[in-house]
């Protein structure tokens, strides 16, 4: 026997399919012939190629448990679990807001405050109905009463929401009351009452209404008044005063004019202090003297464009003895002298009236706004009548 080369160990008899036991061949094996299968016919082999068996196919294995669908390989191991953390922020209320601000001495302000406010201001000397009364009174004029009806109506067609009067005796006060708040007005002396200052209530809110004594004629002091009202429709306050500064008719009163100044600019000093604007109105019986004067000392402006600069002071073209003062805060525009009141025997003076504007008081720098609950807010400094506290 020859050693297989493939198992190391004597061949045996063949065996395999076509084999049969003891070496005999099967049926169908390759030594026996075969028939040979009839071909196909051509109908035959277009029906095998329309009616193939369908592929099938194998569905994937399930993804292993902590793996991601459709993705095979190792398992993902499942992330951890951590517990959840609840974050409590507390958000303020308005007066916990205010509270904390009043300690910076700053205070909550209305919506309105981011606002401009524009108004008309006038200053008018009445003509004193005991200047038209009687036989010695002036020729060609109406009653007092009479003459200050006709006032208002050219105030109020004029827009004016802010007046300063002097000479306004108390028959002619009991009609300017019909239209516009007044103080003093009636509610004090006939001499306090002649220097008053009138509002349109349906514009501004009395806030604040006190008097000055101030030099008058032979130094002898009057009451004169100065208020704090208050924009309905921006909560901007102003402060207004309202003078009458002697004239000459009594003997030379300059020393007694140059009194008054220093005091009425000492005062408006004081009111603004606190960045709350002021206008001065009033019959001061000087010109340039009293507009160069008054704004050296208070820092004022006048509505007729005299003012302080750099060279020193600055005087309008036509410069008057009624004047409108302003602060730094105050911007006027459209300044009018209306002569046509003395014309028309409304009085012996021009009515001289302006438009004023004060700023957005959320301008001012030191204000702050803080975003709560979907509203800004805005803080500021406290300005005259209020409390940071």
């Amino acid at each position: 026997m020859v050693p297989s080369a493939l198992t190391g160990t004597d061949a045996g008899p063949a065996t395999g399919p076509d084999t049969a036991p003891g070496g005999a061949a099967a049926a169908g094996s390759s030594d026996v012939p075969r028939p040979s299968a009839p071909a196909p016919t051509a109908r035959e082999t277009a029906a095998r190629s329309t009616t193939a068996a369908p592929v099938r196919s194998t569905p994937p294995a399930p993804a292993a448990v902590g793996s991601r669908p459709g993705v095979y390989g190792p398992p993902v191991p499942p992330a951890p679990v951590l517990p959840g953390v609840r974050i409590n922020k507390h958000i303020p209320t308005v007066e916990e807001l205010r509270e904390e601000y009043a300690e910076k001495g700053l205070v909550l302000v209305d919506a309105g405050a981011r606002e401009e406010t524009d108004f008309r201001v006038a200053t008018f000397n009445m003509l004193g109905s005991s200047h038209t009364r009687g036989p010695s009174g002036r020729k060609g004029f109406g009653s007092g009463p009479s003459r200050a009806g006709r006032a208002v109506g050219e105030l109020r067609s004029q827009g004016v929401s802010v007046v300063g009067l002097q000479e306004l005796q108390r028959d002619q006060a009991a009609v300017v009351e019909r239209s516009y708040a007044l103080f003093p007005g009636t509610s004090r002396s006939a001499a306090d009452g002649e220097n008053s200052i009138a509002w349109d209530t349906s514009v501004w809110e009395l806030v604040q209404s006190e008097t000055s004594s101030i030099p008058y004629f032979g130094g002898r002091t009057r009451q004169m008044p100065h208020v704090l009202l208050e924009h309905l429709q921006t909560g901007q306050r102003v402060w207004f005063g309202n003078y009458h500064n002697p004239a000459d008719t009594h003997g030379g009163a300059q020393r007694w004019r140059d009194a008054a100044v220093a005091r009425e600019a000492a005062l408006a000093e004081q009111l603004t202090a606190d960045g709350t604007p002021m206008i001065i109105t009033g019959d001061m019986n000087d010109r340039e003297q009293y507009g160069c004067s008054m704004s050296a000392q208070s820092g004022m402006h006048a509505s007729d464009g005299t003012h302080q600069s750099g060279s020193g002071c600055v005087v309008s073209e036509r410069p008057f003895i009624d004047w409108i003062m302003g602060s730094s805060a105050i911007e006027f525009t459209d300044h009018v002298r209306d002569d046509s009141t003395a014309s028309r025997k409304i009085s012996d003076h021009p009515m001289i009236h302006t438009s004023a504007s004060v700023p957005a008081r959320t301008e001012d720098p030191d204000c702050t706004s803080v975003r709560n609950r979907g509203e800004q807010l805005w803080f500021c400094p406290p300005r005259a009548g209020e409390d940071a506290e």
